[in-house]
């Protein structure tokens, strides 16, 4: 019977703790690495003050790509594709001053081409400077004369020591490809940097607005646990357990 009292009192502070835990806790994380399958919020096209689109009006998607989930940026007219990181929404407003530099993965396709020819741009820093002036970041470039599909290149841009983000209303690093010919960039493991080169931690990896009911209600496949489910099925195998241990013990004697 002591014993019986004393699964029954570990069941209850078991179900207070489940019930204190959100049923959907996302863990932290410091890498954008886009596996849950979603677009997040923090990324989207470049705009200009009236609404409209900032260089090529490109497709933004998440998609299965050589292994790995990846932000697939996908040119309409063979332009010049400017798709902005929104710093603010990815650190929280008070840690932006603590982002000097970003970090991804980049690979380029040309599905109609033999090689993926010359690509190249820049991650540059919007209201970065000391007067929220633009930085235009390290260069890149990108070029495969074998294949058509690079293979996957790690680049990054660091703020000079005397920039920093101020403006958390419009605080961002934007990729561009200058090619103009029609490549289709993918992105992923993107990373904020501190001063020392070490990776923030985001907080801002919700997904933009669902096009449809069907999206919006799909649960991400990464990143998200159910405590109370698991408390939940702890809980019940210790009760039926003791309550087998208790009939046991009554036929005994």
């Amino acid at each position: 019977m002591k014993l019986f009292r004393k699964v029954l009192s570990a069941v209850a502070v078991l179900a207070l703790v489940a019930a204190a835990i959100p049923a959907n806790a996302k863990a932290a994380s410091n890498v954008l690495d886009f596996e849950d399958g979603k677009l997040p919020a923090a990324v989207d096209l470049a705009k200009n003050s009236d609404g409209t689109i900032d260089g090529d009006p490109a497709n933004l998607s998440v998609v299965d790509f050589e292994g790995s989930k990846r932000l697939r940026i996908e040119p309409t007219q063979s332009g010049i594709p400017k798709v902005k990181f929104n710093v603010t929404l990815l650190v929280g407003e008070e840690n932006i001053g603590k982002v000097k530099g970003i970090q991804y993965d980049l690979v380029i396709e040309k599905p109609d081409d033999t090689t993926t020819t010359w690509n190249g741009g820049t991650v540059g820093g919007a209201n970065a400077g000391i007067n929220g002036a633009w930085v235009q970041g390290v260069e890149w470039t990108l070029q495969d004369d074998t294949k058509n599909i690079s293979d996957p290149t790690p680049l990054k841009t660091t703020l000079n020591a005397d920039f920093g983000f101020t403006n958390p209303d419009d605080a961002f690093f934007m990729f561009m490809n200058w090619a103009n010919n029609g490549a289709i960039n993918y992105i992923d493991n993107v990373q904020l940097l501190d001063a020392d080169g070490n990776p923030l931690p985001l907080s801002g990896l919700d997904a933009a607005p669902a096009a449809d009911t069907a999206a919006a209600t799909t649960a991400p496949k990464t990143g998200v646990q159910s405590y109370a489910i698991v408390f939940g099925i702890g809980a019940i195998a210790m009760l039926g357990g003791a309550v087998i241990f208790r009939k046991r013990r009554t036929i005994e004697a």
